[in-house]
């Protein structure tokens, strides 16, 4: 039997496989501050796509061409209004979130890390190269979680100055 007969091209198993990979991520977060909403979001966008790391170089392709890819972004899109965000703002806030969220799953399952890397800072030179021999060793004693969320908590705290300084009057973005 051929997988081919079922599905025209291998673009849109592809995709079947994204969408199958994000339809149990919650786009409803229940009734909070939009901050609360994106970081619901997030998290669970991050939780779908950690449930299936063989899926990372699929998910960053078709992430926006999956139906459930597309209802993600919406709800992010819609968090992001509720804040008053709006144009340039609200799209430069959704690719900074998107990248982040994208970014870190790639780097947890797709980028050597100095956690896997231990012989790394073995063969530094800790006089020549102090501060990178003490993060990697600092590194081994952070969870990927705990790295997430101080992450996207730095983006959010950013997008709240950013949306507090946009209700005051001011120059063209």
């Amino acid at each position: 039997m051929s997988l081919y007969r079922y599905i025209e091209t291998r673009d849109q198993l592809e995709i079947m496989i994204v969408d199958l990979v994000l339809a149990k991520v919650a786009l409803k977060p229940p009734a909070a501050e939009w901050s609360d909403a994106v970081s619901i979001l997030a998290e669970e966008m991050r939780r779908a796509l950690t449930a299936h790391p063989a899926t990372a170089t699929l998910v960053v392709t078709h992430r926006f061409t999956s139906a459930n890819g597309l209802r993600w972004a919406e709800a992010l899109l819609t968090a992001l209004t509720a804040a008053g965000l709006t144009g340039k703002q609200r799209y430069f806030a959704f690719r900074t979130l998107v990248g982040y969220v994208v970014g870190a799953f790639q780097t947890e399952y797709t980028v050597p890390f100095p956690r896997e890397t231990a012989a790394l800072p073995a063969e530094l030179r800790a006089d020549e190269f102090p501060l990178l021999a003490e993060n990697a060793r600092d590194a081994r004693r952070v969870g990927f979680d705990d790295e997430f969320r101080y992450g996207l908590g730095v983006v959010l705290d950013g997008l709240a100055h950013s949306v507090r300084r946009s209700s005051k009057p001011r120059g063209r973005l």
